[in-house]
């Protein structure tokens, strides 16, 4: 998601775009796995930039609900048994657990496979902010 609200393709991205990210409270800048809040009342929307684009292939990868991504994408999520939005590895994220939307709501996970064969992924790399919106959902570079 562009910060002007438009869809970009990640492999369209150039470096320098301009795209749609939120500051969570606290959070630590290099530490974020540790990081957990009980509500979205504070989040901030601001603008994320590319700072880099690799591109690589995979033998498998996970389709959660509208997301295709690996197994170590990092999606900010409420798992119910915690009580808490932490951010998640999509391999940890099961069927019932909550991600956070471009819209700061909550979807539940409905659909979760794990597929084999090639297929080209790309990593984004941001220089001021590290959340941005993929396929919808909130995650961390």
């Amino acid at each position: 998601l562009m910060v002007d609200g438009s869809i970009k393709l990640v492999e369209d991205l150039l470096i320098d775009d301009e795209i749609s990210s939120v500051v969570l409270p606290d959070m630590p800048k290099d530490n974020y796995h540790d990081y957990s809040i009980d509500n979205l009342d504070e989040i901030k929307k601001e603008k994320g930039l590319v700072k880099s684009l690799i591109f690589d292939f995979k033998s498998r990868h996970w389709v959660i609900n509208n997301l295709k991504c690996t197994g170590q994408h990092v999606v900010f999520a409420w798992k119910d048994k915690i009580k808490s939005f932490e951010w998640w590895q999509v391999k940890d994220i099961e069927i019932g657990d909550k991600m956070v939307t471009l819209d700061m709501k909550l979807e539940e996970v409905t659909t979760l496979e794990k597929k084999h064969g090639d297929f080209e992924i790309v990593t984004l790399g941001l220089r001021n902010i590290h959340t941005y919106f993929a396929n919808g959902y909130l995650c961390h570079q």
